[in-house]
């Protein structure tokens, strides 16, 4: 739930935008009361507000190959929709036990 409110915070409230990026489980860190605080915004971005239509991701990939959405690839423009993308497959992943990459999903089932 802090995860998805923090997410928020950064997208919609912050004086800047903020795209984390590499949303994962290694990234999100849990207080001695549970909490859960999202860390590592190495290769987080800050958008200015007439900017967004002009970030592209054409360096490199931005973020994990299991966590990163399929438009935010090379030449993709960076949104925060790729932050939702990568909160969804964290979620799926806490309610399956199972990362994205797992053996149990490769031809038959898929998450």
């Amino acid at each position: 739930m802090e995860i998805a409110q923090g997410m928020a915070y950064l997208h919609h409230y912050c004086f800047l935008q903020v795209i984390h990026c590499d949303l994962k489980p290694s990234n999100v860190l849990l207080g001695d009361d549970m909490t859960s605080y999202t860390a590592d915004f190495g290769i987080s971005k800050l958008i200015f507000s007439n900017s967004a239509d002009s970030l592209t991701s054409i360096d490199a990939l931005r973020g994990s190959i299991d966590y990163i959405a399929p438009e935010n690839g090379i030449g993709g423009n960076l949104t925060t929709k790729g932050d939702v993308y990568s909160y969804e497959i964290l979620i799926l992943e806490l309610l399956t036990r199972r990362r994205p990459t797992d053996d149990m999903f490769s031809e038959v089932i898929n998450l």
